[in-house]
């Protein structure tokens, strides 16, 4: 009696019973993507808030504070900076006179970019007399860069080259060029701040 009360009783239990799920691909690619999804969401989260302002001037200085700086440098083409003469750093005014950031210079009887300011030498495209080497667009562009993304920030990753280190490279080609009588200093320079405007222009993200 005791052994057939002791049978019912396991027969209704497993009648009560919910039946197993077996697990099939299809219920795996759901876990998978359920765990996949909630691992982006944590990747977005962590990121840092300065990581596309890195190169504006509290990005730079912040950067390395943290430790966690993706960008070897900052800079812009002088082309960029043609164009967007709206975008240039409040301490560089397009309606300055470029005689009054570099002094004035001779090359071949004519003082250089006299009575032109800094927007309308980065205007100019080509080279002649009046413009040796094509400098006066690449230099332009390497002095806002300068003032835009500054050398001493904290980071120590921004433009390549100071404000001042600009002008004084520009005043010794200068007077090379004018003491030699040809272009050949002023366009070395242009070629290096030519190669320094567009180092880092595909990875800087400001402005």
């Amino acid at each position: 009696m005791l052994n057939k009360q002791a049978d019912e009783i396991r027969k209704q239990d497993s009648m009560n019973q919910e039946p197993s799920v077996p697990e099939t691909p299809k219920r795996r690619k759901l876990v998978s993507s359920a765990i996949s999804a909630s691992a982006i969401i944590v990747t977005a989260a962590s990121r840092p808030a300065w990581a596309t302002g890195m190169c504006t001037r509290s990005g730079l200085n912040s950067a390395n504070l943290s430790g966690r700086h993706k960008f070897e440098g900052c800079g812009r083409s002088s082309g960029r900076w043609k164009t967007q003469q709206h975008l240039w750093p409040t301490d560089v005014s397009p309606a300055t006179l470029f005689t009054t950031v570099f002094g004035s210079w001779s090359y071949k009887g004519n003082t250089l970019f006299a009575n032109q300011t800094l927007g309308q030498v980065i205007m100019l495209d080509g080279g002649s007399n009046a413009n040796p080497g094509n400098i006066g667009m690449h230099v332009v562009g390497a002095y806002v860069n300068a003032h835009a993304f500054p050398k001493s920030s904290q980071s120590g990753k921004g433009y390549v080259y100071s404000p001042e280190e600009v002008v004084n490279m520009f005043v010794a080609a200068a007077n090379a060029s004018n003491t030699a009588g040809n272009k050949t200093a002023l366009q070395n320079l242009k070629n290096l701040f030519d190669a320094a405007n567009n180092l880092y222009d595909g990875t800087t993200v400001w402005p």
